[in-house]
């Protein structure tokens, strides 16, 4: 597993340093759970209610809390998330999306602002944690690396857009193998991003 720390900052716009590392401890005991039990991980819809599981059990994102304007509620964790980049929405949408309660908006009339994430009226305020998933049982190494280049190059361009959030990839991995040396190359390409990564080959 290879990950890139981000350091503690007193920013009052970025994700508190507890949510990250809320997130990040979550990442962990999945990735755990593949390496001890890979067969639990047949389908990227099985590792998707794995991590919803985890971020839903954790002691703060399990709570439904009051959004923008004091009269609607809903929980932290929400999944296939579009956001706005530059204006336009991304057609990729992000597997998993942390926000507070308190930075969604429900209470909507046009869309006027890049912070708009969906056309199904509500938006949220920076900042967020995407986590996006990806499950390779048959690709061979030269298909993920297509791949994983693009999953990276679409949250690179939403980093830069919303600057404040954090983004992660966590790639669970039955098949092609990617060395410690390999994986820290696509980390070091990728800064702004944090990867996770774990390898157990079938059978």
């Amino acid at each position: 597993m290879v990950k890139h720390e981000n350091t503690p900052n007193g920013n009052d716009g970025e994700m508190p340093q507890n949510h990250v590392e809320r997130v990040e401890g979550c990442i962990s005991r999945v990735v755990e759970q593949f390496e001890e039990n890979p067969e639990l991980f047949l389908t990227e819809s099985d590792l998707k209610c794995r991590m919803f599981l985890e971020l839903n059990g954790d002691q703060v994102f399990s709570q439904i809390e009051m959004t923008r304007g004091g009269n609607k509620k809903t929980n932290y964790v929400h999944s296939e998330t579009a956001y706005f980049v530059l204006g336009k929405l991304n057609k990729r949408r992000v597997d998993i999306t942390v926000v507070k309660p308190s930075n969604y908006d429900f209470n909507l009339g046009e869309v006027q602002t890049r912070d708009v994430v969906s056309r199904k009226g509500y938006s949220f305020d920076e900042p967020s944690i995407g986590i996006e998933l990806k499950l390779n049982k048959r690709k061979t190494k030269t298909a993920m690396e297509k791949e994983l280049k693009q999953v990276l190059d679409d949250l690179d361009l939403l980093k830069r857009t919303r600057p404040e959030s954090t983004f992660y990839l966590l790639f669970i991995d039955k098949k092609s193998g990617f060395t410690p040396e390999e994986i820290a190359t696509w980390q070091n390409r990728y800064p702004d991003m944090k990867i996770f990564y774990a390898f157990r080959p079938l059978g």
